[in-house]
C-alpha cells in the first residue's frame, strides 16, 4: 500500500498517497486523469471479482489486495479534483454531512488533513453493490455531466462546482469503503 489512512473515531482524518505515474508531475490534463480513474476503478472491480470468486467472503490476504486497489483508485481521483480546483492544494468538502478534507500536493504525493462527521458515515455491507453504484451512477453522471459542460467548449464557474463535488462524494466514498474494509465491516 502507498499511504498512510487514518480516520479516528472523533472525526479526525489524516490520509496520504502517491500520484500515479500516468498524472504525477505532468501538465494538468483531466481526459488523462479521468482514463487513469476509470482503469484504477475498474482495476478495483476485477481485483474484488477474482477475490470473491472462490468462496464469496475477503479474507485475510484478500482484504490488503482489495484495499492496494482502493488506494490506487483514490491516487488517481485526487488529480482529477486537482485539475478541476485548478491549484494543488484545495478543500474536498460536502457541507450536507459535514466533511471537510484538505488536500495538498507536492512532489508526486499528496497528503490528506481534516474532519469528518461522526453522525454519518457509509453505510453498506456489500461492496459489490458499492463499486456498481459508484462506477454505474456517479462516474456515469459524472462523464456524462462533463460532455455536457464542455458542449461549448469551456466549464463555467457554476458548472464546475457541479463537477467538484461530484468528485468530492467519490473522494469520501473511497476513504469510507477503504476504512469499512480494512475494519472488517465490508465483506
Amino acid at each position: 500500500m502507498s499511504g498512510n489512512f487514518v480516520i479516528e473515531e472523533n472525526g479526525v482524518v489524516r490520509v496520504s498517497g502517491t500520484l500515479p505515474e500516468a498524472v504525477a508531475g505532468k501538465a494538468p490534463d483531466l481526459s488523462v486523469a479521468l482514463r487513469a480513474f476509470i482503469a484504477a476503478l475498474n482495476q478495483v472491480r476485477e481485483v474484488y471479482g477474482r477475490l470473491v470468486a472462490d468462496d464469496g467472503r475477503l479474507i485475510g490476504q484478500e482484504r490488503f489486495q482489495l484495499l492496494g486497489a482502493i488506494e490506487a483508485a483514490l491516487n488517481t481521483l485526487i488529480p482529477v479534483r486537482q485539475i478541476l480546483a485548478g491549484d494543488d492544494d484545495f478543500t474536498a468538502f460536502s457541507t450536507k454531512y459535514d466533511y471537510r478534507l484538505r488536500i495538498r500536493i507536492k512532489n508526486k504525493r499528496w497528503q490528506a488533513i481534516g474532519r469528518i462527521s461522526t453522525q454519518h458515515r457509509l453505510r453498506l455491507d456489500d461492496f459489490g453493490l458499492w463499486i456498481n453504484r459508484l462506477t454505474h451512477e456517479r462516474l456515469a453522471g459524472l462523464i456524462r455531466f462533463l460532455g455536457q459542460a464542455l458542449a461549448d467548449g469551456k466549464i463555467d464557474s457554476k458548472e464546475k462546482i457541479v463537477l467538484e463535488r461530484s468528485v468530492d462524494r467519490m473522494i469520501f466514498s473511497l476513504l469510507f469503503v477503504r476504512e469499512g474494509i480494512s475494519r472488517g465491516e465490508i465483506a
